[in-house]
């Protein structure tokens, strides 16, 4: 009885709180380029406050999109890989730009690089489903993810977090805003460092494989009149890791047997927290950033509210790395950039924005946002393997290329290579640069016809062009890496001009002050491109994709305004869908005729009469398929249906034992596609209860579920991953007046295992790699200090 009294306290505490109706605040957003409720936006978004990211220690975007419906981001691959709806980039998309896109207080950045390397000291995050390329960049089919940083204050405010975990992990975050002059110029400074180890250990090299990530942010707002201002902002970003956590998934017998000699702790368990190659290999990222955005309200007659904006921006990536391609502990094959990998961009956006009165009179004003955007980008992208061909007999008995049934060729060789001594080197340098040039003019007009309707017409005009020079050059005095590699030695320069029209139309009904319901269509386009470092001239070019989106949904606020709640229905239909695809030795980009995603999604956040409680949570429903893809690549295990023979009449595929045409490719149509789990929910509950005068107990947890889908874009067997549903728990003491907390975090209690990305063993049928998450619970203590705020 003891026991439980001080709890029988604390609830009697919390019931004494139940008091008149609470009312969620208004939620504004940038999702039409001006400040809208979250409530009046014809457009599928959810918000996700900086405030969640720190109370549910939050450490990046990976874990944050859990929170919002039929989204999906993952860094287990050098390039994240990010999904809207089911569609967006694919694991090894190096030269692939994302259908979601990334913008950063206001900056539009072509690829998911950027994300984790930018987002620290964050206000809000805003997920745009559907396509967006009425108002947003360029290749934005599937979504947009907007991110918005704490901005420079008029007082001087700051906040500094610090985290300690289980895996020696150690993270500091901060902020701090600083007026110089008062009420002309103030600015904001911000860090991130974080230190931690990936659970792994590499057997074969004897080493824990860790990452160290140093960012920092510097704001300047100089407000030089009422009507202007100027707001610099640059940020850069280090982020180092010792080593690939790709690891063997599975493997045969016969493979097992021969990596053994090498590295006895060799194992095919993803989940063992070890891995062996004999290459440690690294990956370092360098990100820099500068933008410079103008204000300038000038006071039109004609025109209420009227804003003009430019925004100039730079951004740059160098990211070399190395690391051990065949993911064994035979000294064989290594990879790796020759000199850093290169993204760089040069940006400019004009934007005019206002409202004015109806057009003839009819209805009670009309609002726009109108401008051009400008973009100059180079991407360069490099690839040096390296084959130890001495080694080579050892991976043949390792069960390389269906050994021992060799092909001809390659038996010729290695009876040469026997009389050879010593190391023998081979090595296939390749090579993609690629300078584009975009330009475009956007609008959109919202026309408000009467209180309870408006109608939303957007366009995007644009036009884009890509200039590439692509090479693949093989040395050394064997040949068996040509062979192995379908390698040929190639020089290609190409052009390439599309054109883009972008369209948009919704229509609002407001029925209520507190329910509106709209229905939208509108199109989206993504450019075509090039492959990333080819070894051969098959393929090198794939085309753009297009697609149609229809949704109707309603944004509702209940319960005297303490239930919000969002819902959507939709479907998009993509033609000629861009898809990465993993051949045994590389990744290709290839269009893969059409595809239709459709769904549910459904977000909402409430307010009980009890006080101390919370509930926030989410519901996405997706259903994407493929509805003609007669020439896709065959799995290794799995039904294969089987693909005409005219998919590949030329028999040129990447490996040289194969004597069918048709053999290599099945018929995905009607199939589901990767990375696109159909169910996703969340759900989260949060108390603050009053304990003492001036201090709170603080207690939440979190349901993450994740649906069962492929990790494979051909659908193998093997990568199909189960359902997941994970739980996550706090607990701690908070400041009544949010000056501190200190909560202690337990993620995963229960243990969920997943696979972050899956590929076949390079030559290696029946093995696979991947990037296993880490399976134990994760224990964390998060202490918060912050200070300015009006407490």
């Amino acid at each position: 009885m003891r026991a439980i009294y001080p709890l029988v306290v604390l609830v009697a505490a919390g019931t004494a709180q139940l008091q008149a109706q609470r009312v969620i605040e208004e939620v504004v957003v940038t999702a039409q380029k001006t400040e809208q409720s979250l409530q009046e936006v014809p457009v599928s978004v959810s918000t996700l406050s900086g405030e969640l990211m720190q109370s549910a220690a939050i450490s990046d975007v990976q874990d944050l999109v859990q929170y919002t419906p039929n989204v999906k981001f993952s860094t287990a691959s050098s390039e994240p890989i990010a999904s809207i709806r089911g569609f967006g980039t694919g694991a090894g998309g190096r030269g692939f730009e994302s259908p979601v896109g990334i913008v950063i207080d206001d900056v539009f950045y072509g690829r998911t690089s950027y994300v984790n390397d930018g987002v620290f000291d964050l206000d809000r995050v805003e997920v745009l489903r559907g396509p967006q390329g009425a108002l947003f960049g360029k290749n934005t089919i599937a979504g947009v993810m907007s991110f918005t940083t704490v901005q420079p204050h008029w007082e001087r405010r700051g906040r500094l977090s610090a985290t300690g975990s289980s895996l020696a992990g150690r993270k500091l975050e901060g902020g701090v805003s600083l007026p110089l002059v008062d009420g002309v110029l103030t600015s904001r400074l911000s860090f991130r460092t974080n230190e931690q180890e990936l659970g792994i250990y590499n057997s074969t090299t004897d080493h824990e494989i860790a990452q160290d990530d140093y960012s920092a942010r510097a704001q300047l707002l100089w407000q030089i009149s009422e009507a202007a201002e100027l707001h610099l902002n640059v940020w850069g970003s280090e982020r180092d890791l010792n080593g690939f956590t790709r690891q063997l998934l599975k493997a045969t017998d016969q493979s097992l047997s021969e990596f053994r000699e090498i590295d006895p702790e060799t194992e095919a368990d993803g989940f063992d927290e070890n891995l062996s190659t004999n290459e440690p290999g690294f990956r370092e990222r360098k990100t820099r950033s500068v933008s410079l955005k103008g204000k300038w309200r000038p006071d039109f007659e004609a025109v209420y509210n009227a804003e003009l904006t430019a925004i100039i921006s730079h951004g740059d990536i160098d990211m070399p790395f190395l690391f051990d391609a065949d993911y064994s502990p035979i000294d064989f094959i290594t990879a790796g950039t020759r000199g850093p990998e290169n993204q760089h961009h040069n940006a400019l956006e004009l934007r005019f924005t206002g409202a004015t009165a109806a057009p003839f009179g009819w209805g009670e004003g009309l609002e726009f946002v109108s401008g051009l955007f400008y973009q100059e980008a180079s991407l360069e992208i490099s690839q040096v393997i390296t084959a130890n061909v001495s080694n080579f007999s050892r991976y043949l008995e390792a069960g390389a290329l269906g050994a021992p049934d060799l092909p001809a060729d390659l038996v010729t060789n290695l009876v040469a290579l026997q009389s050879i001594v010593g190391d023998q080197i081979e090595s296939v340098d390749s090579y993609t640069l690629t300078n584009s040039t975009t330009e475009a003019l956007f609008g959109q007009l919202i026309w408000s016809l009467n209180p309870l309707w408006d109608v939303t017409a957007g366009l995007r005009l644009g036009r884009e062009r890509k200039d590439t020079e692509v090479y693949s050059q093989h040395s050394g005095e064997t040949q068996i890496a040509k062979p192995v590699l379908s390698q040929e030695d190639f020089v290609a320069n190409r052009s390439r001009k599309e054109n883009e029209v972008s369209p948009k139309l919704a229509v609002s009904w407001h029925a209520s002050d507190e329910v509106s319901v709209f229905a939208t269509v509108s199109k989206g386009f993504k450019s075509g491109g090039y492959q990333a470092a080819p070894v051969n001239s098959e393929s090198l070019e794939f085309d753009d994709e297009r697609a149609l989106s229809r949704e109707a949904g309603v944004k509702m606020r209940l319960l005297q305004g303490s239930l919000v709640m969002n819902a959507t229905l939709y479907q998009t239909d993509f033609e000629n869908l861009q898809v990465i695809d993993f051949d045994g030795t590389n990744f290709i980009t290839k269009n893969a005729a059409n595809a239709q995603s459709k769904g549910f999604e459904l977000d909402f956040l409430w307010l009980p009469p009890w006080e101390p409680l919370t509930v926030a949570g989410s519901v996405g429903l997706s259903r994407a398929r493929y509805t003609d893809y007669p020439c896709a690549p065959a799995a290794q295990e799995g039904e294969n249906k089987p693909a005409a023979r005219q998919c590949d009449p030329n028999n040129r595929d990447a490996d040289p034992t194969n004597d069918s045409d048709a053999s290599t490719y099945q018929d995905l149509s009607g199939r589901e596609l990767a990375y696109a789990p159909e169910v996703s929910w969340s759900l989260s509950p949060s108390l603050k209860f009053p304990v003492a005068d001036g201090l709170l107990l603080v207690a939440g947890f979190d349901l993450l579920h994740q649906g069962d889908y492929y990790l494979e874009a051909d659908l193998d067997e093997n990568s199909f991953r189960e359902a997941t549903t994970k739980v996550n728990l706090r607990l701690g003491l908070a400041d009544s007046h949010e000056r501190w907390h200190v909560i202690f975090h337990a993620k995963n209690v229960n243990g969920v295992q997943e696979i972050g990305s899956m590929a076949d063993q390079p030559l290696l049928a029946g093995n696979y790699i991947g990037y296993s998450l880490y399976d134990e619970p994760v224990y964390s203590v998060d202490v918060r200090y912050q200070f300015g705020r009006n407490l």
